[in-house]
């Protein structure tokens, strides 16, 4: 019998299951439209069932949500072209219209030599004559192909070879002598580019020319230059056909390039290096400053750099900005640039600060749009000032009402709008009462509110409202009151006339610094009692505790010493204090601070050091123990021994609960469970995260404290396997992102931040086992609606210590694109997951990046015998690969 053949696609369906799994396929993609994989499944079943119809409807669906791929549109193109009739006009524009859609995706050489192929073959009327205008078209595509891909240096020479061989074959319908110049004229600019096949390009066109009795000249010079460029790039391109990673490569080409080439071949150069790593927001964010800088002549290409950075990377909030300045510098309409602004805050941003730049950003332009008149004064009354502060007023409320305190924590979008109101619109007042709106929001509670109050009034008041904002900042100012007064009393060193009028200022501002200290006294004392209040109740509860167990045993040591131990630390703290330089008001802080602080420490360290040598001395680290034990944690404070043998006891046969107890006899939140065996104590460790009254209990093994490292461990690397899930619902599940993102690519694991209580964060990690399907998740599923909420999802990129932070390398930052403006710092926002990739640089290349890329390859450019490589070694080395690849 013959074996049957395994199929390496889909296996044959039969009809009935055949449309049953179109059918769930179509579900799922009305659930989710943007599951890549499932697009892929959907059309793959599709054609079997064999109505190209549909199959083409599919793939116009999976094009309208995604980039696709080369190897993909040549595959539906191919499909389309065997479909297409002689007399279909209808149809063979459609075609044009997907190679125009398929041309802007990403560059592809080979799609433009199909483009201007398909076009020569429609360039004869219904009478078999030439058509102008279309050979105009066929010229101009390939025209296109050459600014768009000609410069490629190992792909570009097909473009130059299928535009002569169309040249060619108009010599017959087409003057001849005049086609021949034609085809001489491409030989010449072809040879004026850098390209990998140059010299074979040369023979050809030197025999050509001969055979056709024309002369090859004016090209020594161009050929000479393009040659030297071959001769600088070669290392680059033999690098690129190493497998790997190529993007420290790309950074290390484009600035070489930026430095002795041209535009174009730049531009080139981003357009594979963003083929190659398409999810890379600092390498579009370069790509597309590039393009605003040099081809402002071309804004239509500009701003199509923009739209594809954003289709492949929407939650980079400063490709949004890029775009809104992009769109003003090329003098879009109001309305378009509208748009974008409102498409970005729908983009899913990671931080609050994102959303807060871009409002900065859109407010911005709207006052560059105020007309101004000759001598570039305002109108304060002009309809565009009007809409000017309803956007500011806007960005207010919007960030107050999404974040809360953490939208605007200082006043950004305030002190801006004020700045202009005194400076443009002659509204003094109108910007004081914008900052005391800000203030008694709750900035006036901080210095940095007042600091820059001053120096509003510095701008725009007098040195009475100074002086009189001194002053109420320091009467309000709760966080550093003293900064204030020692800024007042530098603000009258400067500007008090007389030595007497400079002593009443300091005597001013030593009374406001005295009563900034006197407030600070009495939080301290009130801080204070509440902690004798609360020591005094533990102590208490203790020995009725310890009364309750051992009637007739009592303390041997009095309660009182604990007091005048602790009192006598505060005293060594006060003496420490008053013996330092710092500022008076500072001191009296700190001693305050310490007072309620040590005492408070010093008599619960006491008191639970003797509980924690008990239970030490009681409870030694035994192995065979430990192996039949568990580590209970995140116990509510009400459970007790009883309760928590009750939830295990369906187990096994418990031997022992010891819930550890603080020195006031209260619950710490964990425990020991020790079993009869070890198979009842992983039993236990099964059901870690079970709810117990309403919080998960965390179940673990009993591990020997003294060899365990005590700091957990978390990735703080960019990990690209690694997708971060944001702004989910309360009531997703681990299950529910299971779900999701296994469409996608095989997972590792699924993790859902929670609180302590086992209530939800809103975010989540989810682990995949290759990059790529991370990478392909991100894009199907970044700003998808999932259960009621819009969800975001970025590679993960835990934020550097600022230890870390500091001690970047210099290839790291070499990788990467500019410091944009949007990662301005809120109070919390180190410890916010970011959707970038890091820091960016300006893509500049050190010497130590160079130096490592050289090392790399040290060994790769030595020939045979020991000789370096030179360029007519490369040359081989690259034409063998790419016809490996062919």
């Amino acid at each position: 019998k013959k074996k049957k053949k395994k199929s390496s696609g889909f296996f044959p369906l039969m009809s009935a299951d055949l449309q049953e799994a179109i059918s769930a396929a179509e579900v799922d993609l009305h659930d989710n439209p943007f599951a890549y994989d499932r697009h892929l499944e959907y059309i793959k079943l599709l054609q079997q069932l064999g109505i190209p119809e549909r199959v083409s409807a599919a793939r116009s669906n999976f094009a309208a949500r995604f980039p696709l791929s080369e190897d993909l549109w040549l595959e539906w193109l191919g499909e389309e072209l065997e479909r297409l009739q002689p007399d279909d006009d209808g149809q063979f524009e459609r075609i044009s219209e997907l190679y125009e859609q398929a041309v802007k995706d990403y560059l592809s050489p080979a799609l433009w030599v199909n483009y201007g192929q398909l076009l020569a073959s429609r360039i004869e009327d219904e009478d078999g004559e030439l058509d102008q205008d279309a050979v105009q078209r066929v010229r101009t595509v390939f025209e296109r192909a050459i600014v768009a891909a000609g410069h490629h240096f190992t792909m570009g020479s097909c473009i130059w070879d299928a535009f002569r061989t169309f040249e060619l074959g108009l010599s017959k319908a087409l003057p001849e002598q005049e086609q021949k110049e034609t085809v001489l004229q491409l030989y010449r600019r072809q040879l004026g580019v850098p390209l990998l096949t140059m010299q074979d390009t040369l023979q050809q066109a030197t025999q050509w020319a001969q055979e056709n009795g024309l002369e090859l000249k004016d090209i020594d010079h161009a050929y000479k230059t393009a040659s030297a460029v071959c001769d600088r790039v070669f290392p680059f391109e033999a690098m690129l056909m190493e497998e790997g990673d190529h993007t420290s490569v790309f950074y290390e080409y484009i600035a070489a390039e930026k430095e002795h080439g041209t535009a174009d071949r730049v531009q080139q150069l981003y357009e594979r290096a963003v083929k190659e790593a398409p999810l890379r927001p600092e390498l579009w964010a370069a790509y597309t400053e590039f393009m605003d800088a040099h081809f402002k002549h071309s804004p239509e290409l500009v701003l199509t750099t923009h739209d594809r950075a954003l289709r492949h990377c929407p939650w980079a909030s400063y490709l949004w900005h890029n775009k809104l300045r992009a769109c003003e510098r090329i003098q879009r309409g109001p309305h378009e640039v509208k748009k974008v602004f409102e498409d970005s805050l729908q983009s899913g941003f990671q931080t609050s600060a994102d959303y807060l730049e871009t409002w900065c950003v859109f407010c911005e332009y709207l006052f560059r749009c105020i007309p101004r008149d000759d001598s570039g004064k305002i109108d304060p009354e002009h309809e565009a000032v009007s809409e000017w502060r309803k956007t500011c007023k806007q960005a207010h409320h919007y960030m107050q009402h999404f974040f809360k305190a953490d939208g605007d924590p200082t006043g950004r979008v305030a002190f801006y709008q004020a700045r202009i109101e005194a400076a443009y619109l002659q509204n003094t007042e109108g910007a004081r009462a914008l900052l005391k709106e800000v203030g008694k929001a709750g900035l006036a509670k901080q210095a940095a509110y007042w600091l820059a109050c001053v120096d509003f009034e510095k701008c725009f008041g007098s040195l009475d409202t100074c002086r009189k904002t001194y002053q109420l900042g320091c009467q309000f100012t709760v966080d550093f009151p003293e900064t204030v007064c020692q800024g007042w009393l530098a603000l009258e060193r400067q500007e008090a006339p007389t030595l007497t009028d400079y002593d009443a200022a300091q005597a001013k501002v030593a009374q406001q610094l005295a009563r900034a200290t006197e407030r600070a006294q009495k939080r301290a004392e009130k801080e204070a009692k509440q902690a004798e209040v609360a020591v005094a109740a533990k102590q208490e509860k203790r020995k009725e505790k310890k009364t309750a167990k051992k009637p007739g045993k009592t303390s041997s040591k009095r309660p009182a010493e604990d007091d005048v131990e602790a009192g006598e630390a505060v005293q060594e703290e006060s003496a420490m204090a008053m013996e330092s330089h710092a500022p008076a008001a500072e001191s009296a802080d700190a001693v305050d601070t310490a007072r309620v602080k040590r005492k408070k420490d010093i008599l619960e360290e006491k008191q639970e050091g003797q509980i924690h040598e008990e239970e030490e001395h009681a409870h030694k680290y035994d192995e065979a123990v430990a192996k039949r034990s568990v580590f209970v944690s995140n116990l509510l404070f009400s459970i007790d021994e009883d309760r928590l043998r009750e939830a295990l006891s369906e187990c096994g046969q418990i031997k022992e609960v010891r819930l550890v107890r603080r020195a006031s006899g209260e619950s710490k939140g964990f425990a020991y469970v020790e079993f009869q065996h070890e198979e009842e104590a992983a039993a236990a460790r099964a059901k870690d995260r079970m709810l117990l009254d309403g919080r998960p209990m965390f179940i673990s093994q009993v591990v020997d404290r003294k060899k365990q490292d005590s700091k957990i461990k978390f990735p703080t690397n960019f990990t690209p396997n690694i997708v971060f899930a944001s702004s989910l619902s309360f009531s997703v599940t681990s299950k529910d992102l299971e779900e999701l993102f296994s469409k996608y690519g095989k997972l590792k694991g699924v993790r859902l931040v929670t609180k302590r209580s086992g209530l939800p964060k809103g975010f989540a990690y989810i682990e995949y086992e290759k990059e790529e399907d991370a990478k392909r998740a991100i894009l199907a599923t970044n700003g998808i609606s999932f259960k009621g909420r819009t969800i975001s999802t970025a590679l993960s990129n835990p934020p550097k210590k600022d230890k870390e932070a500091g001690a970047a390398q210099p290839d790291e930052a070499a990788a990467v694109g500019r410091v944009s403006a949007a990662k301005s710092t809120g109070p919390k926002a180190q410890w916010v997951p970011r959707s970038v990739l890091g820091s960016r640089g300006r893509g500049r290349i050190t010497m130590a990046s160079a130096s490592a890329a050289a090392s790399a390859t040290s060994a790769e450019n030595t020939a045979e015998g020991g000789r370096p490589k030179t360029n007519a070694d490369f040359r081989a080395r690259l034409l063998a690969k790419m016809g490996q690849a062919l």
